[in-house]
């Protein structure tokens, strides 16, 4: 119904000629000037195309819409035979045209060239059956920037217009028309200059990445944040361009997906893809990782016939598979990107692209621990770090005795941590946003450890800059020390990036001067002992007195 309403309109100024009783022909050839807009201006013109006079103001006011390299190919089919004695506009099939047309012979209605075209464009595969009619005709025009495509100088007949060439926006090329000229006008008078306003259908894929830190349904943005050695779960979205099944001109050609990311995330080679919720055979796809950073995700020539020809487009394409943080990420607000770029196109056309990106963050913790007297071994303490849901952190040093520590993962067994010996700091890289409690276990024998614990609160929000790719808001982090607000450090170039906090023994089991401490109380205690020495021996010899 939709080709039938089509078409249609094109003959409604066809249907005048039939009651034509006394026709003047005032030129011997005429001009066909074809104007395509998308589909934005959908609303300034009909429901249907338009065929008639050219309309100025209309081109005017829709002058930003139009679609430039559009083809079109015309084929005179018949001749004008005009019947004197009834008044009839006849026309008379060219020899060799082929179906619908073929078999049509003498001098026909209009109304009959349209039902027969009408007709096989109804039937299976018949777009494409009379779209090979002008196979190797090379009477082709195509629009320019303004929209307009013209060819002039046209022999007076029935002309049947393809589109045969299109570009990747189209989802429907506009169904094979005919068309009249001259054209009648409704005073009696004829229009040679004929200009049609035909409308395609119009699609574009769309793209979309998210990363989500548990791969839970809901669970999906463009930020997050976690702790090296734990995995992120990525998702690519495109809801697929329709295609006319019919129509191989707007089958997509190419859909291709090129993921890249920083070094700090490491590819788990786990792709899964699904199109309209169904999970597609791995032949529709291949997966190849063309550098330890960039994979790229093809979809097969299987995969594309499976598009065009099953789902007709226009279904929701799902991407999803998983990387894991590993020690080169970038903590802070640099993050770590990951962005895809869509290829695509329709029948081989020019390549379109479209590109989005999400972020992925990771934040540290520097403890700088300190004696009071400044002489104690740091070697001696030990420090533990738990998350928000009591597990323990658990890290690798980076080098024997520098303190710092990159994260690997959770524990239920306390891990401890030393700190430098020159530094005199420990440095916990890798640690998502939350808040950690931190006890001091061991110290040095001379000094007493924390009674108390630590909390540290890491928070990452939204800030005011806007990733230029995803179009959303870059993460933030703040942190606190037991509830005070602290500055966080940089971590190279990289902002936001660690938590610093210091912890100083305070409490005393000796005298925070250390080896003099210890010396002083040596000679207090011998003192202490000369003295009762001394009293003893008074007392005794009082006692003797008194017995004498």
């Amino acid at each position: 119904m939709k080709r039938m309403n089509k078409i249609l309109a094109l003959f409604l100024a066809l249907a005048i000629l039939l009651s034509v009783s006394a026709v003047v022909f005032a030129a011997s050839t005429g001009t066909l000037r074809i104007v395509k807009y998308s589909n934005d201006a959908a609303g300034q013109l009909s429901t249907a195309a338009y065929v008639g006079e050219s309309i100025p103001t209309l081109e005017e006011r829709l002058a930003a819409y139009a679609i430039e390299g559009i083809e079109f190919t015309y084929l005179k089919i018949a001749d004008f035979n005009y019947n004197d004695s009834t008044g009839e506009l006849l026309y008379s099939v060219s020899a060799g045209i082929g179906a619908p047309f073929s078999g049509m012979t003498g001098s026909v209605t209009a109304q009959a060239l349209y039902d027969a075209l009408a007709q096989k464009l109804d039937e299976a595969g018949g777009k494409t059956a009379v779209k090979n009619l002008v196979n190797g005709v090379s009477t082709k025009i195509t629009t320019n920037t303004n929209g307009v495509a013209s060819a002039s100088n046209l022999a007076l007949g029935m002309y049947l217009v393809v589109e045969t060439g299109t570009n990747n926006d189209i989802s429907e090329t506009f169904d094979p028309f005919l068309v009249s000229i001259p054209q009648p006008k409704k005073d009696g008078a004829f229009i040679y200059n004929v200009t049609v306003y035909p409308k395609n259908g119009e699609d574009t894929p769309d793209l979309s990445k998210t990363v989500s830190d548990s791969g839970a349904v809901g669970t999906y943005d463009h930020t997050t944040d976690v702790s090296i050695g734990d995995k992120v779960y990525y998702k690519i979205e495109s809801n697929l361009p329709v295609v006319e099944k019919d129509d191989s001109l707007t089958y997509l050609g190419k859909y291709e997906f090129v993921d890249t990311r920083v070094a700090g995330l490491t590819f788990n080679n786990d792709v899964v893809i699904k199109v309209d919720g169904n999970t597609w055979d791995s032949s529709y796809y291949t997966v190849t990782k063309t550098s330890s950073t960039v994979t790229t995700i093809t979809v097969t020539a299987a995969g594309l016939a499976n598009i065009n020809t099953v789902n007709n487009g226009g279904v929701l394409m799902e991407i999803s598979y998983s990387c894991t943080l590993n020690s080169n990420a970038v903590l802070g607000n640099d993050g770590n990107d990951n962005d895809v770029v869509l290829s695509w196109n329709r029948n081989g056309y020019t390549d379109e692209t479209l590109k989005d990106c999400c972020h992925v963050y990771t934040y540290g913790i520097e403890l700088t621990k300190s004696f009071s007297g400044g002489e104690g071994d740091y070697s001696k303490v030990k420090f533990t770090v738990q998350n928000g849901e009591g597990k323990y952190i658990n890290a690798a040093e980076t080098a024997v005795g520098s303190g710092i520590y990159v994260v690997n993962g959770v524990s239920d067994t306390a891990i401890e941590f030393t700190p430098s010996s020159t530094t005199h700091a420990i440095v916990l890289k890798g640690l998502e946003a939350d808040t950690y409690s931190i006890v001091e276990t061991a110290t040095d024998e001379n000094y007493s450890k924390l009674t108390s614990t630590i909390e540290v609160e890491i928070t990452a929000a939204e800030g005011t800059a806007t990733c230029p790719d995803c179009n959303q808001k870059f993460l933030v982090a703040s942190a606190t020390v037991n509830s005070a607000a602290v500055t966080m450090k940089a971590d190279g170039a990289s902002i936001n990036a660690i938590a610093p906090l210091n912890v100083v023994n305070t409490g005393i089991i000796l005298p925070p001067t250390g080896s003099t401490g210890t010396w002083m109380i040596s000679v207090f205690g011998i003192l202490m002992m000369a003295a009762a020495a001394f009293v003893i021996v008074m007392v005794c010899r009082k006692k003797k007195e008194t017995n004498a």
